[in-house]
């Protein structure tokens, strides 16, 4: 396979080039158990020795000191061995993920002319941006290529010419690609200013410190988080923050409130109240954000079966958990820093109480369905919180109730390719026609040696299937790479208890 030459004209100072990785959810078992695997270079079979492979857990663990407030998530580290394996030993039981992140592929200056060149590029899809050294992703301060250099800065921009990242647009290389007139313009450097306050919503008064938190959004989810020092940040005799050097972008703006373990005085801080708002700098400084933040509370919640089923007799119904996905605007938002919820059964009829809920907006999902299920229905003070974002502000009139059906559609399928031959180990996809943000309708399924797969659990709805020879690995979570292969796709509808049988046509390699 050839490399790709990229050669492209800019103003900007430093390009760099990210290639764009996607994943999924991925959960353990209840028990500990172990994760493996080898890691090997694209297109081939050779391992890659000493690769640095990271297991992040989706639940977010909070800490704050006096001066800074952390989030993290559990994590583990492992490193390919001289065969390329790795393993995750002794995972703890949980919901984890390895998430969709950005590559740094390579990075160059442009010459006095502000044209830049890349080459011996690997196939793939990428994200380009552009900007001054100091002002761009993963790029160190440099001295530049001459002393006689202006030494302006230039805020980063992306492909094909936007601040926002939400808005950038991949760049699709090919083997033997030769890509010019890949041209965006930068601007010099703006910066501005989140300004607001923050009130205790119960007391209506100032609390007496405030961690603020600015977090970047991107077509990733999360991007940078920058922690404010409260000293310096947060006034507590007027309950104003002032956060600066802001650029141009889409933001999570946080504020968290500490306090100390309840077993020792001088233990480690946990997180007692936090609140995010969405918010979005253009061209100007913005003000007067309100953060309320109010204490974390219980939510009582039943899950109830479609029917006249007995929730004993559901199958797993011990290990099945009802979990909360922060979202902003109806999108599910990974590892938002908030404070992490704790699910626990009441009764045998299937009331449950959620702990620890902060306030915000959420998605609804429910962990360890038996094969045949699939959530039917969710109401939360007496409206749509299925179709809908549920919005949670500490107030329960009725308790969060969540329909399960045990009537999901089945779709027994085969994979043939243009021979009419019958493909083994193939993946298929089911993808729904209609929101495609809900990643909770996606379903995968893999052929067996003689070619047929089965998905199981389907609600209701118009979906396409996809089998791909050789698309990049949870490449079909990404909108614009489906875009591409629209009409290829099989489609089926699905009603309750539906039995589909499917011949799908698989595609051929995206690099073709």
């Amino acid at each position: 396979m050839r490399g790709a030459i990229l050669k492209l004209t800019t103003i900007a100072g430093a390009i760099l080039l990210f290639q764009v990785a996607h994943a999924e959810p991925q959960r353990t078992p209840k028990a500990k158990g172990s994760i493996e695997g080898i890691v090997v270079r694209v297109g081939t079979n050779d391992p890659i020795v000493g690769a640095r492979l990271r297991l992040s857990g989706s639940n977010p663990v909070t800490s704050v000191s006096p001066t800074a407030t952390a989030i993290v998530s559990p994590t583990a580290i492992a490193i390919t061995d001289a065969r390329g394996v790795f393993a995750f030993r002794e995972v703890e039981a949980g919901s984890y993920q390895i998430q969709k992140i950005l590559h740094l592929f390579g990075s160059t200056r442009t010459n006095d002319r502000g044209e830049y060149r890349f080459y011996w590029v690997t196939p793939g899809r990428y994200y380009l941006n552009a900007g001054s050294a100091k002002g761009s992703i993963g790029l160190p301060p440099t001295s530049g290529n001459s002393p006689n250099e202006m030494g302006e800065e230039y805020e980063p921009a992306y492909y094909p010419g936007v601040t926002d990242m939400g808005q950038a647009a991949v760049i699709e290389v090919r083997p033997g690609d030769q890509m010019s007139a890949i041209d965006l313009t930068v601007n010099r450097r703006r910066s501005y200013r989140i300004r607001g306050r923050v009130i205790d919503a119960g007391s209506r008064r100032f609390p007496a410190t405030a961690s603020i938190s600015v977090t970047a959004l991107s077509p990733t989810g999360l991007g940078n988080t920058l922690f404010s020092d409260p000293t310096q940040t947060y006034d507590s005799a007027s309950g104003i923050f002032d956060i600066r050097d802001i650029a141009p972008g889409s933001y999570l703006v946080g504020a968290a409130l500490p306090e100390r373990s309840a077993d020792s005085s001088d233990g480690p801080a946990i997180l007692e109240s936090a609140v995010l708002v969405a918010v979005t700098v253009t061209d100007s400084d913005v003000d007067n954000i309100v953060l309320a933040v109010r204490p974390p509370m219980s939510m009582p919640g039943r899950l109830r079966i479609d029917g006249s089923q007995p929730l004993s007799t559901v199958p797993g119904i011990a290990h099945m958990r009802v979990e909360l996905e922060t979202s902003i605007n109806g999108v599910v938002i990974p590892n938002a820093p908030t404070p992490d919820a704790e699910f626990r059964w009441v009764s045998a009829d299937g009331a449950f109480i959620l702990s620890r809920v902060a306030q915000g907006e959420y998605r609804v999902r429910v962990t360890d369905l038996p094969p045949d299920y699939y959530i039917k229905d969710v109401r939360f003070n007496q409206t749509d919180a299925f179709n809908a974002p549920m919005h949670f502000s500490g107030d329960v009139s009725t308790p969060l109730e969540v329909l399960l059906s045990p009537n999901g559609g089945r779709i027994d399928g085969t994979v043939i390719n243009e021979k009419q031959n019958l493909m083994a180990g193939i993946e298929a996809v089911l993808i729904p026609d209609r929101r495609r943000d809900r990643t909770d309708l996606y379903k995968t399924a893999t052929t067996d040696e003689t070619g047929h797969f089965t998905i199981r659990g389907i609600p209701p709805g118009d979906y396409k299937i996809f089998a791909w020879d050789g698309i990049e690995e949870f490449g079909y979570y990404d909108s614009d790479l489906i875009r591409l292969f629209e009409q290829k796709g099989t489609p089926v509808r699905i009603v309750e208890s539906a039995k589909e049988s499917l011949e799908v046509r698989i595609i051929p390699p995206i690099a073709q």
